[in-house]
């Protein structure tokens, strides 16, 4: 009896988008506080330019408050130097304790989401920081811990986030015409045996530079994805594997809820 022709598996993929993240830390060290006292409200003192993400950024200390309503208080901003961009960025400020080291008393609240600094032309939303960042009394209260030999470091704690673009990681998912082929596993008796054979299957892409293990995936996501019944993985080469299952509950695991 003549055998059948096998067609193709359905070719199943997942892909995951992780922001792209790059952190780096300023301090800002200013010498002769007391010296500093007195510039005038709205005036600042900028630091060096560093660079995080590859973008330029600076940090801004008003030794009288950034406005008149805040002339008590110091106040400290991140700049974005570049001008004509948009960045989104996680940053804490904070008060460098230098006799002992211990959690800063004086910080910027630490954000729980990003923040789109604009440099375009017309923007006024290119820095980000705290007009009432400490009281002077405070911090001068606390002169031993904070302001030792006259000295203030700050201390700019940075995370630029860039959204990572997906289309060129599905470009690299796709099959090529001989890995097509090559995803065919054996023959069958029967056209319907085909189809729910084909339907029990998922191809999917291990998305790291190192190499993947049949073995600890058939356990790891066999748990995952389908707890009572095996699943087999076979390996198809440069990061793609073939997924076996013994049941549609669990592809479907796979497909949509992903790892």
């Amino acid at each position: 009896m003549a055998a059948s022709l096998i067609p193709d598996p359905v070719i199943s993929t997942t892909s995951t988008c992780a922001p792209e993240r790059t952190r780096g830390e300023h301090v800002f060290k200013i010498e002769g506080y007391s010296v500093c006292k007195g510039f005038g409200v709205g005036k600042f003192i900028r630091s060096a330019t560093f660079s995080v993400g590859g973008h330029d950024w600076c940090v801004r200390y008003y030794p009288d408050g950034v406005t008149e309503a805040y002339r008590d208080y110091v106040s400290v901003y991140l700049e974005l130097m570049n001008r004509d961009v948009e960045v989104l960025a996680l940053c804490h400020l904070t008060l460098v304790q230098q006799a002992t080291g211990s959690p800063a008393q004086f910080a910027s609240p630490k954000l729980m989401a990003p923040v789109l600094l604009s440099s375009s032309i017309g923007s006024i939303t290119w820095s980000w920081g705290y007009a009432t960042f400490a009281t002077r009394s405070d911090l001068e209260a606390s002169s031993h811990w904070y302001i030792p030999d006259d000295v203030l470091l700050i201390k700019c704690e940075l995370t630029v986030i860039k959204p990572k673009k997906v289309e060129g990681m599905l470009r690299k998912m796709n099959l090529s015409e001989a890995e097509k082929k090559g995803v065919k596993v054996g023959w069958r008796r029967s056209m319907q045996k085909q189809k729910e054979d084909a339907d029990l299957k998922a191809m999917g892409k291990l998305m790291s530079d190192k190499p993947g293990y049949t073995g600890g995936m058939e356990v790891v996501l066999g748990k995952a994805w389908c707890p009572m019944k095996r699943l087999e993985v076979k390996d198809m080469g440069e990061n793609r594997f073939l997924f076996v299952f013994q049941e549609e509950m669990g592809r479907r695991k796979a497909v949509e809820n992903g790892p």
